[in-house]
Protein backbone atom coordinates (compact mmCIF):
# COMPACT_ATOMS: atom_id res chain seq x y z
CA UNK A 1 0.00 0.00 0.00
CA UNK A 2 2.87 1.98 0.50
CA UNK A 3 4.04 2.21 -3.28
CA UNK A 4 0.17 3.13 -3.93
CA UNK A 5 0.54 6.07 -1.89
CA UNK A 6 3.55 7.20 -2.96
CA UNK A 7 2.76 7.12 -6.61
CA UNK A 8 -0.61 9.27 -5.96
CA UNK A 9 1.87 11.53 -4.28
CA UNK A 10 3.77 12.76 -7.29
CA UNK A 11 0.64 12.85 -9.38
CA UNK A 12 1.41 16.16 -10.57
CA UNK A 13 4.81 15.30 -12.19
CA UNK A 14 4.54 11.71 -13.49
CA UNK A 15 1.06 12.26 -15.15
CA UNK A 16 1.06 9.34 -17.71
CA UNK A 17 2.28 7.13 -15.35
CA UNK A 18 -0.38 4.35 -13.63
CA UNK A 19 0.05 2.83 -10.07
CA UNK A 20 1.95 -0.23 -10.09
CA UNK A 21 -0.29 -3.12 -7.91
CA UNK A 22 2.40 -6.26 -8.77
CA UNK A 23 5.07 -7.39 -10.56
CA UNK A 24 3.28 -10.01 -12.43
CA UNK A 25 0.97 -7.77 -13.99
CA UNK A 26 4.43 -5.27 -15.43
CA UNK A 27 5.50 -8.91 -16.42
CA UNK A 28 2.17 -9.65 -18.16
CA UNK A 29 2.07 -6.37 -19.62
CA UNK A 30 6.11 -7.12 -20.99
CA UNK A 31 5.27 -10.53 -22.56
CA UNK A 32 1.85 -9.19 -23.94
CA UNK A 33 4.49 -5.98 -25.59
CA UNK A 34 7.01 -8.57 -26.56
CA UNK A 35 4.67 -10.86 -28.33
CA UNK A 36 3.23 -7.73 -30.24
CA UNK A 37 6.84 -6.34 -30.91
CA UNK A 38 7.14 -10.15 -32.65
CA UNK A 39 4.21 -9.86 -34.55
CA UNK A 40 5.19 -6.44 -36.02
CA UNK A 41 8.53 -7.81 -36.38
CA UNK A 42 7.05 -10.40 -38.74
CA UNK A 43 4.94 -8.36 -39.91
CA UNK A 44 7.77 -6.25 -41.43
CA UNK A 45 10.02 -8.64 -42.58
CA UNK A 46 7.06 -10.17 -44.58
CA UNK A 47 6.57 -6.40 -46.27
CA UNK A 48 10.15 -6.56 -47.15
CA UNK A 49 10.28 -10.04 -48.51
CA UNK A 50 6.81 -8.86 -50.87
CA UNK A 51 9.11 -5.40 -51.72
CA UNK A 52 11.90 -7.50 -52.83
CA UNK A 53 9.65 -9.95 -54.85
CA UNK A 54 7.58 -6.92 -56.87
CA UNK A 55 11.16 -5.21 -57.39
CA UNK A 56 12.66 -8.01 -58.82
CA UNK A 57 9.67 -8.60 -60.78
CA UNK A 58 9.20 -4.87 -61.98
CA UNK A 59 13.21 -5.28 -62.70
CA UNK A 60 12.62 -7.79 -64.83
CA UNK A 61 9.23 -6.46 -66.41
CA UNK A 62 11.64 -3.24 -67.43
CA UNK A 63 14.54 -4.87 -68.88
CA UNK A 64 12.40 -6.71 -70.86
CA UNK A 65 10.46 -3.54 -72.46
CA UNK A 66 13.85 -1.71 -72.85
CA UNK A 67 14.86 -4.50 -74.64
CA UNK A 68 11.68 -4.37 -76.73
CA UNK A 69 12.44 -0.79 -77.04
CA UNK A 70 16.30 -1.31 -78.57
CA UNK A 71 14.58 -3.34 -81.00
CA UNK A 72 11.88 -0.89 -81.61
CA UNK A 73 14.89 1.52 -82.37
CA UNK A 74 17.21 -0.73 -84.01
CA UNK A 75 14.77 -1.64 -86.52
CA UNK A 76 13.46 2.76 -87.15
CA UNK A 77 16.98 2.86 -87.54
CA UNK A 78 17.67 0.27 -90.05
CA UNK A 79 14.81 1.96 -92.05
CA UNK A 80 15.72 5.24 -91.92
CA UNK A 81 19.61 4.28 -93.01
CA UNK A 82 17.63 2.41 -96.69
CA UNK A 83 15.24 5.60 -97.09
CA UNK A 84 18.87 7.72 -96.71
CA UNK A 85 19.95 5.44 -99.58
CA UNK A 86 16.84 5.92 -101.56
CA UNK A 87 16.89 9.46 -101.36
CA UNK A 88 20.51 9.45 -102.52
CA UNK A 89 19.71 7.04 -105.83
CA UNK A 90 17.00 9.50 -106.32
CA UNK A 91 19.00 12.92 -105.96
CA UNK A 92 21.56 11.10 -108.18
CA UNK A 93 18.97 10.12 -110.65
CA UNK A 94 17.20 13.56 -110.48
CA UNK A 95 20.75 15.22 -111.05
CA UNK A 96 21.46 13.08 -113.83
CA UNK A 97 18.06 13.89 -115.31
CA UNK A 98 18.78 17.69 -114.81
CA UNK A 99 22.68 17.27 -116.89
CA UNK A 100 20.53 15.36 -119.52
CA UNK A 101 18.20 18.05 -119.91
CA UNK A 102 20.55 21.35 -119.75
CA UNK A 103 22.80 19.92 -122.23
CA UNK A 104 20.04 19.36 -124.49
CA UNK A 105 18.81 22.37 -123.78
CA UNK A 106 22.43 24.09 -124.84
CA UNK A 107 22.42 21.73 -127.62
CA UNK A 108 19.34 22.11 -129.21
CA UNK A 109 20.18 26.50 -130.19
CA UNK A 110 23.93 25.34 -131.08
CA UNK A 111 22.24 23.44 -133.34
CA UNK A 112 19.66 25.69 -135.15
CA UNK A 113 22.43 28.12 -135.11
CA UNK A 114 24.43 26.18 -137.05
CA UNK A 115 21.94 24.49 -139.37
CA UNK A 116 20.67 28.03 -140.21
CA UNK A 117 24.57 28.85 -140.89
CA UNK A 118 24.63 26.39 -143.05
CA UNK A 119 21.76 26.72 -144.78
CA UNK A 120 20.08 23.10 -143.30
CA UNK A 121 16.86 25.22 -142.27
Amino acid sequence: MLMHNTALAFKGEYDDEVPVSSVEVVEANVAALRDGLNEVKKDVKSLLERIDRNFERLSTLMESRFDATNARIDSTNQEVNQLARTLIRTDSKLNAVLWVFAVLGALIPIGFSVGKALHWF
